[in-house]
């Protein structure tokens, strides 16, 4: 071994210099190292804090985009409700009253005046604009006459089921006791198919079939037609419900000739007779 090699077995104090030697650099090293990645950090803040600026501009642009949008579908609705309020209040001069029925019209009060306003906003079509005219004019010509109970199932019918009504309502015949209901004059004929008296039971204007009794001297009235049961029977007949037999009152036209097949129906020889038109 020659002189300028150092025994193996001495190599511990060499590693302790190095150790040393490093331990001189390893915090100005470690400095720099954390120097560099707290700039790092901080270029990267930077970038994040100016994206955020960024997206949050854009955010801004699409709030205020969405603010205006929002703004101009309030006005495009507001306008059209209005439009659909004012057909209907103008539709409801068509309604006006005999004269000698004039002094009894009064407004509404404030809280039926919210609750039609309300169901009638959204009506566009022109058929159920009718009937919210209707509706209108008779409860001004008459105070009370239409309920909010009335209101909430016109509001939730559509044309079709309005005019499946009508037909419905030009058959019905009204008790003394403000019931109102469809007889059927015979088996199997009734003008309304399954199908029609269904719909009319989900909108909430007819309730099912059942049997129902006719006391001695009740009242009935068809249309315009009033009539006195002369003695006790019995009839087959579909109810309406309170807010059905409303409604029924905005119907002037009636089924004369169906109302007569219940009359004979009904009436055998002697259980009905005329006592008004």
């Amino acid at each position: 071994m020659g002189e300028g090699l150092t025994p193996i077995g001495d190599a511990s104090k060499f590693g302790q210099s190095v150790v040393e030697t490093v331990r001189d650099f390893s915090r100005p090293w470690n400095t720099r190292r954390q120097t560099r990645a707290d700039c790092e950090h901080v270029a990267a803040m930077a970038k994040a804090e100016a994206e955020a600026k960024i997206v949050l501009a854009e955010a801004d642009v699409r709030v205020a985009e969405l603010l205006q949008d929002a703004k101009h579908r309030l006005v495009v609705t507001e306008i059209r409700r209005q439009q659909n309020i004012d057909a209907i209040t103008v539709k409801a001069l068509e309604y006006q009253p005999p004269k000698d029925q004039d002094a009894q019209c009064e407004p509404p009060p404030p809280d039926w005046t919210a609750w039609f306003m309300e169901g009638c906003q959204d009506v566009s079509d022109q058929s159920m604009q009718d009937w919210w005219s209707r509706l209108l004019a008779g409860q001004i010509t008459k105070p009370g006459a239409y309920s909010r109970r009335a209101m909430t199932v016109l509001r939730d019918m559509d044309a079709e089921d309005s005019r499946v009504f009508e037909k419905v309502a030009s058959l019905v015949w009204s008790r003394s006791n403000g019931v109102s209901l469809v007889m059927r004059p015979e088996a199997n004929h009734l003008p309304l198919t399954d199908a029609e008296i269904f719909r009319l039971e989900a909108c909430g204007v007819m309730k099912g079939r059942y049997s129902t009794r006719f006391a001695k001297d009740e009242i009935l009235r068809a249309g315009l037609i009033t009539y006195q049961v002369t003695e006790e029977t019995g009839a087959t007949a579909w109810l309406l419900t309170p807010a059905g037999s409303e409604l029924c009152q905005l119907v002037t036209e009636h089924d004369e000739e169906y109302s007569s097949k219940v009359y004979h129906w009904i009436n055998g020889p002697t259980t009905l007779i005329q006592v008004g038109h």
